[in-house]
């Protein structure tokens, strides 16, 4: 007798309020995007710490958001937020609102690129503020004709040099974001954002955007096509060197040379550092050339380390295992973005812990890649 087995399925029940509470999902953060988006822009132009805080009450909903919607393994960033919470409280020093604003902009952040790249937000967090930003800054220098001096003067949030940071790490995001949905990105926008860099006058941003356009030859002509560009690029300014090395050493922060006083404040930093302080944060006020710049390190990650001490060195640490792990599974293109944040993020405290955060931390995130769940708001 021959016995024959049949696998009886569960019902599998339909909700017909699911293709519309996705619908409703994708308003919701698309109204919420224009909002964050916004209230950041503000900031920029206006300086006012009211919009600061807007922003980061709209990066909350996102956290928030985030917590409720996924199914997630979140206890290695919450425990590292809490402690980082409990060396803020302990500590309780002048730096203690900014120590807050660093740890909500940072997680905050990490849950909104989850955001933007799962639910295709890149258009209205990414795309859009580049176009329109990068045609006001072209207006501005094409047609006003400023220069770096007026360039400081209308932007009342922020310096040329803070500026230019946005501008690159909003073309930063976008080859990020096209590179996470197979798309290429537009080479006109990246030569556009490459060429605003120069007005904008800082040295750093010049190089960093010329990294990130050569990413975008790459990514649409592959590395033959990109290595014929570049020798023809060379011959042309082979040809027109004399006026381009003119323009660059006199117009941009290149006449400086390279000089700076960040190898002073990091040598003098260390200097202070003890045992006690390098698990609790090295005062700033301690440190003389960077009191003599009114408190800015010129340094993201001394910033971290002086506001949460050991956490601060575990953020580093986290970044490098990142960097590792992209090298060693052949991610160039993510590399290439990473290494232009951790760059750039050394060499000012606009980037890590700041509002721009959403669109530097992308390719950190590569290998995370939590399960929607069936919450929905």
């Amino acid at each position: 007798m021959k016995l024959s087995f049949t696998r009886v399925r569960k019902p599998v029940r339909l909700s017909l309020r699911l293709p519309v509470s996705i619908a409703l999902d994708r308003a919701l953060l698309t109204v919420a995007a224009f909002l964050f988006v916004g209230f950041c822009f503000s900031a920029v132009f206006l300086g006012s710490g009211i919009f600061r805080m807007l922003s980061g009450l709209t990066g909350a909903f996102f956290l928030i958001y985030f917590i409720l919607v996924y199914r997630v393994r979140i206890w290695v960033p919450l425990v590292s937020a809490l402690i980082m919470l409990v060396v803020t409280m302990v500590k309780a020093d002048s730096n203690f609102l900014s120590s807050l604003f660093f740890i909500f902009s940072l997680f905050s952040s990490l849950c909104l690129a989850i955001l933007i790249r799962d639910h295709d937000l890149g258009w209205v967090f990414i795309t859009i503020p580049l176009f329109l930003f990068s045609c006001y800054l072209l207006y501005l220098f094409a047609v006003l004709e400023f220069g770096p001096t007026e360039f400081n003067s209308v932007f009342k949030g922020y310096s040329r040099n803070g500026v230019g940071a946005v501008l690159l790490a909003l073309l930063s995001g976008y080859v990020w974001y096209c590179y996470e949905k197979k798309s290429n990105p537009s080479i006109l926008l990246g030569a556009l954002a490459l060429f605003l860099m120069f007005p904008l006058y800082g040295r750093a941003n010049i190089v960093g955007g010329a990294v990130l356009f050569a990413l975008v030859l790459y990514l649409n002509l592959g590395l033959a096509g990109s290595f014929c560009l570049g020798l023809l690029s060379v011959l042309l300014l082979t040809l027109g060197f004399d006026p381009l090395l003119n323009y660059i050493l006199g117009s941009t922060n290149f006449s400086a040379g390279i000089e700076s006083p960040r190898s002073e404040m990091l040598r003098e930093y260390v200097d202070q550092t003890n045992v006690g302080s390098f698990f609790w944060g090295t005062k700033l006020s301690a440190v003389d050339s960077i009191v003599d710049h009114g408190g800015n390190t010129h340094n993201a990650f001394l910033r971290a380390h002086s506001y949460f001490g050991l956490v601060g060195i575990g953020i580093i640490l986290a970044l490098s295992v990142a960097v590792l792990l992209m090298l060693s599974n052949g991610l160039f293109v993510l590399l290439v973005i990473s290494a232009v944040f951790i760059a750039r993020a050394s060499l000012d405290i606009i980037y890590l812990g700041n509002i721009f955060d959403y669109l530097l931390l992308g390719p950190f995130l590569y290998f995370y890649r939590p399960d929607r769940s069936t919450v929905v708001l």
